[in-house]
C-alpha cells in the first residue's frame, strides 16, 4: 500500500532549439543529443558535434552510448562515431542504415538490411568487434519500424520485434535470440497452449524488466478497437499477463523500466505514466503532464527514483520519484492511489488485502496527488489535487448512505474546485501536498511547487473553502527558501508543516511563517520524516521530536543515529511510540517510547546507547521484506504489508502492554481487560499497577464495568501471590505515577486474600443495594458464582463459607423454587454447587459440607458428583439416625479433624447420649462405637490431644492419668527433658517414672534430690550403683562433646563419683580428663593420693600438646600460601563470569595447578589426657618414667574403663579428588587455616597447664611448652599480617591504576572466605605466664 510521490523537479535545456533525440545519464552528469549531432551537459556545455565527423553530415541522429571514457552515438543512415575528450572518429558506418539499436554497456545489438533486402541482426563488443551476425528468418517490411531489446539481468537475450515482409496482414512479430551466437530462441506466442502467434501488436519499442518484476518483456497490443494494453512476454516467448491502458486514443512513444523493475513508464506525446505491479494487479501510480511534446524518456541506469523526459524546444526535465506508504487520514483510513480513482480501506475495522478495497472513489482525471488529515480535523479526510489542476475535498459519510460495512460510511468526494487564471505557479509541478490546518470552512495546504516566470522552487500556501461557503482554491502566499525543498511532512499532532530542505535542514511553517526548526539537523538528507510537537509522558522540556529515514536506511532522531537498516516506521503519538522494521540479517519490528528519544542523550556509547533503545521492548519478528503501513491511533495494533502485498494486523507486546497500563490507569478496567484476555495477558497487571487503590475503589469499578460474570470468574481465579510488574511486565517510567510508589509498601504474599476479600465485599454490596457504584441495576445472587471464586481461591479456600452462602441464597429465593423437592435440589442451588466444584473437587465438597454437620447439603453434593450412592446415602442415613455429638464425632473422625472430634465425643460422654443398638461401621476408618473415658484416652493418646484432653477433663484423676500418659510419650520420642518436667508436675509423684526420664536426660541432680533416694530406707549400696550408673552415662556423653561442653559433664561425673559413690580414685580420674589438674592435686592430697598419678597426666597431655602444635605452625604458612594463589584463581573467575563454568568442569586445566603440601592435621587432634597411648615415654629433669600396659591401668577406677577395650579403626572412604582452584578447594583451606588457630578454650587449658607445671616444679618443660605456644601466636599473627599488607598493597595500586587510565573498571573483588581468614587469630597467654618467664632465666633450675 504505497503511492508515488514527486520529491523533486529540475528543467534544464540547451542553447539551441533542436531536437533532443536521446539522453545519456552518466556519472558525469546527464549528456544529450539531438538530431543534428550536438551533445550537451546540464550545464548548456556542447560537449561535441558527431555530425562533422562524417560526410556528408548527418541529420538522423537517434541513440548516443557509453562505453568506457567514451560517448557513441548512432544514426539512422549507419554511422557509429566515437567521441572521446582526445576527440571523435568515425568508427564504422553500415551503407544501408541502421533500423534498430540497443546497448546494456558491454553488448551492442543491431538491425541493419543488406544490398539484397537482408535483415541482418548482429551483435558487437565495446571494441566495436563483430561477435555474431545472423540472418533473420524472414527480412522486416521497410514500412513498418524495428525495435530491439537486450535482457538486463545478463545480456543473454535479445529480442527482435518486426514485421516480416510479405505477408498478406501485417502481423508484427517478437523473435528471441540468444545473443552469444544469435541462434533463434522462441517466437512470442500464446499462454493458451495452442501455439498460436500473438496478434494485434503495436509498433512501440521493446522494454524488458530485469529479475525483480520476473524479466518480462514489455510492448503494446491493441485490445478491440478503440483500447491498447500493455502486454508481457516471458523470456520463453509465452505472453503472461497486461493491463489496460486509461487513454487508448493517443499514440504511445516508448516503453521503460526503471532500475529495480518496479515501474514502467508509459510515455505518450505529451504525459508519462507510471506503472506498478503489486499483488498481481498493475496501478497507475502517477501520471506527468510535460509543458511540450516528449521526444524521449529515460530512467538512470542504476537509481530507479530518477527519471529524464526530453521535451521538444531543446528542454529536458530531471524528476526525483519516491515511494511512500499510503497516505493515512485519522484514524487509519489508507487512501491508495490508482490512476483516476483511490481505493479506500478503514484499517480500523477491516484489513482488506490489496487490490482489493472497501471502497473505491472515482475522479474524472488521474490523481496527482493527494493529501490525508493525519489526524482528527472534523470530517475531513483527504484533499486531492488532480492532473488537471482541479482540487477535490474528501470528506466522511456520516448520514450512512453507501454503507459497506457495519460502523462504517466511505467517504464522499466534493465538487471539483479549480484555481483562478492568474496562477503564478505551475500546477503540474505542485508536490509534497499536506494539510497544515483545517476547520469547518477553509483548509489550508501547503505543498512545494516551481513558479512559471523563473522557474524557481518555492513553497507555496493554498486555502480551499468547503462546507457552506462557496467552494474556491486561493493561493495565499508564495515562501521562497535557500535551497531546494526535498520534502514537506504535517505535524502528527498539531497544526503547521515541517520543511527539508536537500542540505537536511529543517523548517517549521505555521500561519503563514517559515521559520529555522528548534530541533538539531539530520547529519545527512532523510527524504521520509514525520515529527511531533509535544512529546507524550515527556519531563524533560524537548518540545519537538522529527524522525526521518535516508535512502540508505538510515533512520534518525534529530542528529542522532538511531538504526543503520530501516526498511520503514511510523510515529505513533496516541500509542507514544516509534516503531520501524529492521532490515538486517533478522526483520524485526522495535519500539521506542517517545519520551525515551526526548531524553536520549547522543553522547552515550553505543552499547549503552542500544541499551537505552531496547529497555522493556521486545522486538517482534517479521516477515523478510516486510513494510510498516500504520500503527492504529486508538488499538495497539501495527498494520504490515507483506513483499507478496497481503495485509497483515499484529498486537505487539509493547503496544500491547502500554496501552493496557494506562487503560488501568485512567481506571477503563474494561478495555484493559478484553485487550488483555484477548492477548493473554497476566490479568494479575490490573491490580500490580496499583494495589492500594484497587482495593479501595478499583474492585467496586471492576465489577461496575466488567459485568460478564465469566469474565470476572476467570479474573478472580488468575489472581497470584507476586508483583507481575517486578520482572514480567515492568512498569515504564513514562506511565509510572506517584501510586506506584505504595507498590514497596503493599504485602504481595497475602495480595489473593485480599483481592478476593474486597471484591466478595463489593459484590455482596452490590446486590443488597440491588446497584453498582454507576447505578447500573444488579439483580439478587447476581455475583453469586464470582463470589464463590472468591471462597475458593483464598489460601487456605473458604468451601464452609461458599457452602453456606449457596444455602443462605436458595433459602432466600425458597419462593421461587419447586415444593416437590428439597431446596438444594433446586436447578439453581445445583448449578452453583457445580461451578464450586469446578473450583474445587468433589471430594472435598463432600468431606467440607460433612464438616458443616449439613448432611443435606452433604447429599446435594454428593448427587452430582462421581460418588457412588451406594456408598454415600448409607453414610448420611447413619448420621442422621446417630445421637448428635456421636454423629458429628464420627464425621470429624472421618475428615481427621481429631481435636473436633475429642471435643464432640467428650459432649455425648457429658450429655449422656445411648449408644445401644447402634453398630460399628464397615468402614476401616470408622473407630469402634463408644463414648467412654476409656474411649477418649484412646482417642487422646492415638492422636495426641493431651492439651484439649487436660481442657476437657479438669478432676484429678483424668488429669493425672493424661500427664502420665503424655509423660509416657515423650519417652518413647526421647524428649527426656520434657517427659521429666511432666512427670515431676503430677501428683501424686510417680517415683520410678521420674527417675527414669531424670536418668535418661542425664539430670543428676534432680535424680539425687528425688525424697525416696534420700529416705533411710535407701541403703548406700543402691546409692553408689546409682551413682555409678549416672556417672558412666556421664562419661559417654562426653565422648561426643568438646570444650566446655565435654568439661562440665567430666566434672559432673567426678562430683557424683566423690559425692554419691564415695569413689575418690574415679573421681579424680575424671578430672584428669576434664584437664582440671589442680582439682584433681587437690582431692589427692586430701585424701593422701599418689601425686605422681596427676602429675605424669599432665606431663603426657603437654607432649602431646607440643606435638599439635609444632604441627599447626608448620602447617598455617604453606596452607596461607596456596590459599592466596586459589583466591586469586577465583577472583578471575568471578571478574570473568565463568564462575559456573568452573565448577561445572572435570577437570582443573583452567586453574593453576601449582600445589602446595597441605597437611590435613584435625582441628583439634589432641587437647584431652583422654587419649593416652598404651606406651608413655616422658623424659625430664626428674628422670620420671612409666611403662606397660599394668603400669598404666594401676590408678584406674572400677568406672573408669577407658582404654580397656580398643577403638576400632575407622574404615577410610575414597577420598574425593579436589579440583586445584575449586570452590572446594578453597572451603578446605579455610578449613585447614581455621583448625590451625586455638579456640579460646584450648588456649586457656594451654596456660592452666603451663601454669601448673612450673608450680610444681617443671620448669623446663613449662618453658618449652610456653616456647612452643608462643611459636604459633608469632607465626600465625605474622603470616596473616603480611598477608593483609599485601593484599592492601594490590588493591591500592588497582585502584591507582583505574584512576590513572581513566577508565569504569570493575571494583576490587573480595570474596566471602576472605573475611572470616582476615579474621583468625590465635588467643595470648594471660600475662602471668608471660611475666613469669621473663623474670626467670632458661639456665634457672628451680
Amino acid at each position: 500500500m504505497q503511492n508515488l510521490v514527486i520529491q523533486g523537479e529540475q528543467r534544464f535545456s540547451i542553447p539551441s532549439d533542436a531536437e533532443i533525440v536521446d539522453l545519456c545519464d552518466t556519472s558525469d552528469g546527464v549528456v544529450v543529443l539531438t538530431a543534428d549531432g550536438h551533445l550537451y551537459d546540464a550545464d548548456r556545455q556542447l560537449r561535441g558535434d558527431v555530425g562533422n565527423l562524417v560526410t556528408p553530415p548527418h541529420h538522423d541522429w537517434f541513440r548516443v552510448l557509453t562505453a568506457e571514457d567514451s560517448y557513441v552515438c548512432l544514426s539512422r543512415s549507419g554511422a557509429v562515431v566515437a567521441l572521446n575528450p582526445a576527440g571523435g572518429e568515425l568508427v564504422g558506418e553500415f551503407e544501408y542504415g541502421i533500423c534498430a539499436a540497443a546497448w546494456d554497456g558491454e553488448l551492442l545489438v543491431l538491425v541493419t538490411t543488406t544490398e539484397d533486402d537482408r535483415t541482418v541482426l548482429l551483435t558487437m563488443n565495446s571494441e566495436w568487434h563483430v561477435l555474431a551476425e545472423v540472418d533473420l528468418e524472414q527480412p522486416h517490411d521497410p514500412a513498418f519500424s524495428v525495435y530491439v531489446a537486450i535482457r538486463p539481468s545478463d545480456a543473454t537475450l535479445c529480442a527482435v520485434s518486426s514485421v516480416d515482409r510479405g505477408d498478406d496482414d501485417t502481423t508484427r512479430k517478437i523473435r528471441f535470440y540468444q545473443t552469444s551466437d544469435l541462434t533463434f530462441q522462441a517466437m512470442g506466442r500464446t499462454e493458451d497452449g495452442s501455439g498460436k502467434l500473438v496478434t494485434g501488436l503495436v509498433a512501440a519499442p521493446l522494454a524488458w524488466a530485469g529479475m525483480q518484476c520476473s524479466q518480462l518483456l514489455a510492448t503494446l497490443q491493441t485490445k478491440g478497437r478503440n483500447k491498447v494494453q500493455v502486454a508481457f512476454f516471458e523470456p520463453n516467448g509465452l505472453r503472461h499477463g497486461e493491463f489496460l491502458l486509461p487513454d487508448g486514443t493517443s499514440p504511445v512513444l516508448e516503453l521503460c523500466w526503471n532500475a529495480d523493475s518496479q515501474l514502467v513508464a508509459v510515455v505518450f506525446e505529451s504525459k508519462l505514466q507510471l506503472w506498478h505491479r503489486r499483488n498481481y494487479h498493475w496501478y497507475l501510480k502517477r501520471e506527468i503532464h510535460t509543458p511540450s511534446l516528449i521526444t524521449r524518456t529515460l530512467f538512470h541506469p542504476e537509481n530507479p527514483r530518477r527519471l529524464l523526459v526530453a521535451l521538444q524546444g531543446g528542454q529536458w526535465m530531471e524528476y526525483q520519484v519516491q515511494w511512500c506508504t499510503s497516505r493515512m487520514a485519522w484514524p487509519g483510513t489508507a487512501l491508495v492511489v490508482d490512476g483516476s480513482s483511490v481505493k479506500v480501506t478503514p484499517l480500523d475495522r477491516a484489513i482488506t488485502p490489496p487490490p482489493m478495497s472497501e471502497a473505491t472513489l472515482s475522479f474524472p482525471y488521474p490523481v496527482q496527488e493527494l493529501a490525508a488529515a493525519n489526524r482528527p480535523l472534523g470530517t475531513l479526510c483527504a484533499v486531492v489535487l488532480l492532473v488537471d489542476g482541479s482540487w477535490m475535498v474528501v470528506r466522511d459519510e456520516i448520514n450512512g448512505v453507501g454503507r459497506t460495512m457495519v460502523g462504517w460510511n466511505p467517504p464522499i468526494v466534493s465538487d471539483a474546485v479549480h484555481v483562478g487564471d492568474e496562477c503564478p505557479v505551475d500546477l503540474r509541478s505542485l508536490r509534497n501536498l499536506v494539510i497544515s490546518s483545517a476547520d469547518a470552512e477553509t483548509i489550508e495546504v501547503v505543498a512545494a511547487c516551481v513558479t512559471k516566470e523563473e522557474g524557481k522552487e518555492c513553497l507555496v500556501v493554498l486555502t480551499i473553502t468547503w462546507g457552506g461557503l462557496t467552494p474556491a482554491t486561493v493561493i495565499q502566499d508564495l515562501l521562497f527558501l535557500d535551497e531546494p525543498i526535498l520534502t514537506i511532512t504535517a505535524w502528527s499532532d498539531a497544526s503547521g508543516a515541517l520543511v527539508e530542505l536537500i542540505d537536511g535542514s529543517l523548517y517549521e511553517y505555521d500561519d503563514g511563517h517559515v521559520v529555522p526548526a528548534t530541533v538539531e539537523p539530520f547529519l545527512e538528507p532523510c527524504h521520509w520524516i514525520e515529527g511531533c510537537k509535544v512529546v507524550p509522558e515527556n519531563d524533560h522540556g524537548h518540545n519537538r521530536l522529527v524522525v526521518g529515514k535516508t535512502l540508505k536506511g538510515r533512520l534518525y532522531c534529530h542528529d542522532v543515529l538511531l538504526a543503520e537498516n530501516v526498511s520503514s516506521f511510523f510515529l505513533s503519538v496516541p500509542q507514544g511510540f516509534l516503531c520501524y522494521v529492521t532490515a538486517d540479517s533478522q526483520f524485526q519490528l522495535r519500539f521506542v517510547h517517545l519520551s525515551v528519544l526526548a531524553s536520549f542523550d547522543p553522547l552515550l556509547g553505543s552499547e549503552e546507547h542500544q541499551r537505552v533503545l531496547s529497555t522493556g521492548y521486545e522486538p517482534r519478528d517479521v516477515e523478510r521484506g516486510a513494510c510498516l503501513v500504520c500503527v492504529r491511533p486508538e488499538e495497539p495494533t501495527a498494520v504490515l504489508q507483506m513483499p507478496r502485498g497481503n495485509l497483515e494486523a499484529i498486537y505487539p507486546r509493547a503496544l500491547v502492554l502500554g496501552y493496557c497500563m494506562k487503560n488501568v490507569l485512567a481506571r477503563e478496567f474494561k478495555s484493559a481487560y478484553e485487550l488483555m484476555r484477548r492477548h493473554k495477558v497476566d490479568l494479575n497487571l490490573i491490580v500490580d499497577i496499583d494495589p492500594p487503590f484497587f482495593l479501595k475503589e478499583g474492585v467496586h469499578i471492576l465489577i461496575d464495568q466488567v459485568r460478564n460474570i465469566d469474565h470476572l470468574n476467570l479474573f478472580i481465579s488468575s489472581l497470584q501471590n507476586w508483583n507481575s510488574t517486578s520482572e514480567r511486565y515492568p512498569v515504564p517510567k513514562w506511565i509510572q505515577n506517584v501510586n506506584q510508589f505504595t507498590c514497596n509498601e503493599f504485602d504481595f504474599t497475602q495480595k489473593v486474600n485480599l483481592i478476593c476479600e474486597s471484591m466478595r465485599a463489593a459484590m455482596l454490596t452490590a446486590e443488597a443495594q440491588e446497584k453498582t457504584v454507576s447505578g447500573k441495576p444488579v439483580k439478587d445472587a447476581y455475583f453469586l458464582l464470582p463470589t464463590l471464586s472468591t471462597f475458593a481461591k483464598q489460601d487456605p479456600p473458604q468451601i464452609e463459607d461458599a457452602l453456606n452462602l449457596i444455602k443462605k441464597n436458595t433459602e432466600r429465593q425458597r419462593e421461587t423454587l419447586p415444593k416437590n423437592k428439597p431446596i438444594l435440589f433446586s436447578d439453581k442451588a445445583q448449578s452453583a454447587i457445580q461451578y464450586l466444584a469446578f473450583m474445587a473437587e468433589y471430594s472435598l465438597l463432600f468431606d467440607r459440607a460433612l464438616g458443616l454437620y449439613d448432611y443435606d447439603m452433604a447429599r446435594a453434593v454428593a448427587r452430582n458428583s462421581q460418588m457412588d450412592p451406594k456408598v454415600y446415602l448409607p453414610l448420611l442415613k447413619r448420621y442422621n439416625e446417630l445421637p448428635l455429638y456421636y454423629a458429628r464425632y464420627e464425621v470429624d473422625v472421618r475428615l481427621e479433624k481429631y481435636d473436633a472430634a475429642l471435643r464432640n465425643l467428650a459432649k455425648s460422654l457429658h450429655e449422656g447420649e445411648n449408644l445401644e443398638g447402634v453398630a460399628k461401621y464397615h468402614e476401616d476408618e470408622c473407630p469402634e462405637v463408644g463414648n467412654t473415658v476409656e474411649d477418649c484416652m484412646q482417642l487422646i493418646e492415638k492422636h495426641d490431644l493431651y492439651r484439649q484432653g487436660l481442657e476437657l477433663f479438669q478432676d484429678p484423676h483424668s488429669s493425672r492419668t493424661i500427664l502420665l500418659a503424655l509423660g509416657d510419650d515423650l519417652m518413647k520420642q526421647k524428649k527426656f527433658d520434657m517427659a521429666l518436667n511432666v512427670f515431676l508436675t503430677v501428683t501424686p509423684l510417680d517415683v520410678e517414672r521420674a527417675k527414669s526420664a531424670a536418668k535418661a536426660c542425664r539430670d543428676w541432680k534432680t535424680l539425687f534430690s528425688i525424697s525416696p533416694i534420700n529416705e533411710e530406707d535407701f541403703s548406700q549400696e543402691r546409692k553408689m550403683i546409682l551413682a555409678g550408673e549416672m556417672a558412666e552415662n556421664l562419661s559417654f556423653a562426653s565422648e561426643s562433646e568438646s570444650g566446655a561442653m565435654r568439661r562440665q559433664k567430666l566434672t559432673d561425673a567426678a562430683t557424683i563419683l566423690y559425692d554419691y559413690g564415695n569413689d575418690v580414685s574415679g573421681a579424680i580420674e575424671f578430672l584428669l580428663r576434664a584437664e582440671l589438674w589442680l582439682e584433681a592435686q587437690r582431692l589427692s592430697v586430701k585424701h593422701s593420693l599418689d601425686l605422681r598419678r596427676v602429675m605424669d597426666a599432665v606431663i603426657a597431655y603437654a607432649h602431646r600438646t607440643m606435638e599439635d602444635l609444632e604441627e599447626k605452625a608448620s602447617t598455617f604458612p604453606t596452607t596461607l600460601e596456596r590459599y592466596g594463589a586459589v583466591v586469586q584463581i577465583r577472583r578471575e573467575a568471578v571478574a570473568s563470569g565463568e564462575v559456573d563454568n568452573l565448577e561445572n568442569e572435570e577437570n582443573g586445566s583452567l586453574f593453576s595447578t601449582a600445589s602446595t603440601t597441605v597437611s590435613n592435621a584435625s582441628m583439634r587432634s589432641t587437647g584431652t589426657s583422654a587419649s593416652l597411648s598404651s606406651v608413655i615415654s616422658v623424659k625430664t629433669t626428674t628422670t620420671f618414667s612409666l611403662s606397660g600396659a599394668d603400669e598404666h591401668y594401676r590408678h584406674k577406677s572400677k568406672f573408669n574403663q577407658l582404654g580397656f577395650k580398643k577403638k576400632k579403626k575407622r574404615k577410610t572412604k575414597g577420598s574425593t579428588k579436589v579440583r586445584p582452584g575449586s570452590q572446594a578447594e578453597l572451603d578446605e583451606l579455610v578449613g585447614t587455616l581455621r583448625s590451625s588457630c586455638l579456640d579460646p578454650f584450648y588456649a586457656e587449658t594451654i596456660g592452666d597447664t603451663i601454669c601448673f607445671l612450673f608450680r610444681n616444679g617443671q620448669i623446663p618443660l613449662a618453658r618449652i611448652f610456653f616456647t612452643r605456644y608462643s611459636t604459633l601466636h608469632t607465626t600465625i599473627t605474622t603470616a596473616l599480617s603480611q598477608r593483609q599488607e599485601a593484599e592492601e598493597t594490590a588493591r591500592r595500586a588497582y585502584e591507582s591504576r583505574i584512576r590513572r587510565e581513566g577508565f569504569d573498571g570493575r571494583p576490587w573483588i573480595r570474596l566471602e572466605q576472605e573475611r572470616e581468614v582476615d579474621q583468625l587469630m590465635v588467643p595470648s597467654l594471660p600475662l602471668t605466664i608471660v611475666d613469669f618467664f621473663r623474670y626467670i632465666p632458661e639456665t634457672s633450675l628451680l
